[in-house]
């Protein structure tokens, strides 16, 4: 591949990023050596920065958008999931069930749910319409761990993490019974 835009992070750290399902937009997080967090979004086309989302506290590990970019979520080091209005950006919801930081957040792509891992070694299922856990899934191990979900929005995987980030399992949960369906080992 050949590079086609480069960003600049203005020597921050980018914790994460996310591109918006119409290509649009790319979000990320930062965080720069005084410890200052910013979440803030780029148009992909010419590189400009679109938006700062503010009321951040703290790093930034995991963003995802909604299938339809009208808001996207953020889980961060305050053990907290925000949901942040994309034309405004402003946030519109809180979630706070972690008891420590929150890894990897992903949106299914009906819209109707969000996972989240944290490094309490819990993944959540949140229902987007009334902010509320619906299911938290066993068998996390390490705290380090991915969430995404499948194209029809039917399956969840996650993949268990030792502490220097190497995946040693996933796990696949149907979210109609939220029974584990498989178990692989990569």
């Amino acid at each position: 591949g050949k590079i086609v835009k480069t960003f600049n992070s203005n020597g921050q750290t980018v914790n994460s990023v996310a591109f918006s399902p119409n290509g649009r937009l790319i979000l990320a997080g930062y965080q720069d050596e005084s410890g200052a967090i910013a979440l803030k979004s780029f148009d992909t086309r010419d590189g400009k920065k679109v938006r700062d989302f503010h009321g951040i506290q703290t790093a930034v590990n995991s963003v995802a958008f909604s299938p339809d970019d009208s808001w996207l979520v953020s889980g961060s080091e305050d053990r907290k999931l925000k949901l942040w209005e994309l034309p405004t950006g402003r946030m519109v919801r809180s979630l706070d069930e972690h008891k420590e930081g929150v890894s990897s957040v992903a949106v299914s792509p009906d819209g109707r749910w969000i996972a989240s891992s944290s490094h309490d070694v819990t993944v959540k299922l949140w229902d987007v319409s009334s902010g509320r856990v619906s299911h938290t899934f066993p068998g996390a191990t390490w705290s380090e761990t991915p969430v995404a979900f499948s194209p029809d929005s039917k399956f969840l995987i996650a993949g268990n993490s030792d502490p220097k980030g190497n995946v040693h399992r996933l796990k696949l949960w149907d979210l109609a019974t939220h029974r584990e369906v498989h178990s692989f080992e990569p």
